[in-house]
């Protein structure tokens, strides 16, 4: 009881909103009850309810819970100078080697999807019956990727817009450590130039293929670098090389994949 003359004191909103009870429309004085999120509403529906939340397909909605929940693998273009192959191949062996899961998106002469399980041994890559994905969306729609961690995407050194391989955040650029003309170089530079116009995000790393040693790996590398860091300011980063050998598939080549799928976490520190 409040004291005589004195009006009594209005509950505080705390107070109001304690007191009523549980499942009330209104959850304060005049304010209406919020309404489920999305996500709550979906989470609340009946198992084989044909419409999940506000009219949204159950289907596409579990889509989206799936896609929010799956972890985004690391998505890489490889891509190659005219006369190399085989990189994308060789590269997920050795990552999946380590423990890693990879998918390859293959863009040139086989265009099909490949999956590395983790410990795989050289010749068993997995055949993925799907159709290409010309998008991100479509690729982490795939279930395919599953646990995949790294995505390569096949693409040529000179192709200016190839979809998925354009939306990689990060891009390997493979050159012949043999190119007596420069060739691959220009053609590098002039897709490179056209890549940083559009897609000005993009981290580019170099590997030099087929030379007998790193310090002439690294001149290859130095001649594109320092180009494309005076007319385009864009900075180039070295990632190691491939050396000349006659079998792709020989001990020493190998064992250069291992190394650089070694370095691939800290690609982002150099």
């Amino acid at each position: 009881m409040s004291a005589p003359g004195r009006p009594k004191r209005e509950p505080s909103l705390g107070e109001e909103v304690a007191k009523r009870p549980e499942g009330s429309p209104v959850s304060a004085p005049g304010r209406p009850k919020r309404e489920p999120s999305l996500g709550e509403e979906v989470a609340k529906r009946p198992e084989g309810s044909p419409v999940s939340a506000a009219g949204v397909p159950r289907d596409q909605a579990a889509g989206l819970r799936s896609l929010m929940a799956r972890q985004a693998p690391r998505l890489i273009a490889v891509r190659e100078a005219e006369g190399l192959d085989g990189t994308a191949q060789g590269l997920a062996w050795a990552l999946s080697r380590q423990g890693h899961e990879v998918l390859v998106v293959g863009a040139r002469q086989a265009r099909r999807l490949r999956r590395w399980p983790a410990g795989a041994q050289q010749d068993e890559a997995l055949p993925v019956v799907a159709p290409l994905p010309a998008s991100l969306g479509e690729l982490m729609a795939l279930p395919a990727v599953g646990k995949a961690s790294v995505v390569l995407v096949e693409a040529p050194a000179a192709e200016e817009a190839l979809g998925l391989a354009d939306q990689a955040p990060e891009a390997l650029i493979v050159l012949p450590g043999n190119d007596g003309s420069g060739v691959a170089l220009t053609t590098a530079y002039a897709a490179l130039k056209h890549w940083h116009l559009r897609y000005p995000g993009i981290q580019h790393r170099v590997l030099v293929a087929d030379v007998d040693s790193e310090a002439r790996a690294y001149g290859v590398f130095c001649r594109l670098a320092t180009v494309a860091a005076r007319y385009l300011t864009v900075k180039l980063s070295f990632v190691g090389y491939l050396p000349a050998v006659a079998d792709p598939a020989s001990p020493v080549r190998l064992r250069a994949f291992e190394r650089i799928a070694l370095n691939l976490p800290r690609w982002h520190r150099i």
